[in-house]
């Protein structure tokens, strides 16, 4: 009976019926939760059935009320965009989301681009331990992330389960500070050339974004550079990570 009862909850907002079995209906009453959750977000049902008991004439009657807003109750709002960040690797970062109106809607956390669900209300999906989700008991819940590495770069989504869904996305760029690579096997410490002869300096360096190498002389001294057709070309620096001097 108690199946069939929630298969007619669905597709109503209250439904009233009579039990067949009154001496069942103790261990009917309570709250139910009907959670379908597919790849996507856009794809998650959250349906909350609450069974309580009417008594009148008659045996009575099972009262059913599904969790989503009441038709004259406000829709969730958005009060404020989410903020895009661009922090150093190591730094820690939270979004915050504020929503009016949320009734018995969800709030939920998503990485946009693998469409990863990472936390829903207060509730972490995602067993990432650098993530947590915090609500402030009112209106605003914020996505914690702390110690950001590169792969947390991305788009993240604050997002409500009404129907069409509403969302909000921002934007963390995670940027690692230049650092130059050592390159002992061309770049000695002392050598020898003949005149005439030619050395190449390699300076390479990683980073994110990528960083752009240049070289300069000592002093703001110029540099001398010769083409194929051995014709000076006088320079203050060069841009490249191969500096070849002839």
């Amino acid at each position: 009976m108690l199946i069939a009862l929630l298969l007619l909850a669905g597709n109503k907002r209250n439904v009233s019926l009579a039990p067949t079995n009154t001496n069942a209906i103790a261990t009917i009453m309570g709250q139910f939760k009907c959670c379908c959750v597919g790849t996507l977000w856009s794809n998650v049902f959250l349906l909350l059935i609450t069974i309580g008991y009417r008594s009148g004439s008659g045996s009575g009657t099972l009262v059913f009320a599904q969790g989503h807003n009441q038709p004259d109750e406000p829709e969730p709002e958005f009060l404020a965009q989410l903020t895009n960040f661009s922090v150093p690797q190591g730094r820690d970062v939270s979004f915050t989301c504020v929503v009016n109106n949320l009734g018995q809607y969800r709030v939920a956390w998503i990485k946009s681009d693998s469409k990863a669900i990472l936390g829903i209300h207060t509730h972490m999906v995602s067993l990432n331990p650098r993530l947590s989700v915090t609500h402030n008991g009112h209106n605003t819940w914020k996505l914690h992330i702390s110690h950001v590495q590169l792969n947390d770069s991305g788009s993240y989504m604050c997002q409500v389960n009404t129907d069409p869904m509403k969302s909000l996305s921002g934007y963390l760029d995670v940027v690692v500070p230049p650092d130059i690579l050592n390159h002992p096997e061309q770049n000695l410490e002392e050598g020898i050339c003949n005149e005439g002869g030619t050395i190449v300096l390699i300076c390479s360096a990683t980073g994110v974004p990528e960083p752009t190498v240049q070289w300069r002389r000592e002093g703001a001294k110029d540099i001398v550079l010769r083409t194929e057709t051995r014709e000076k070309q006088v320079v203050k620096t060069v841009e490249g990570e191969r500096l070849v001097l002839t």
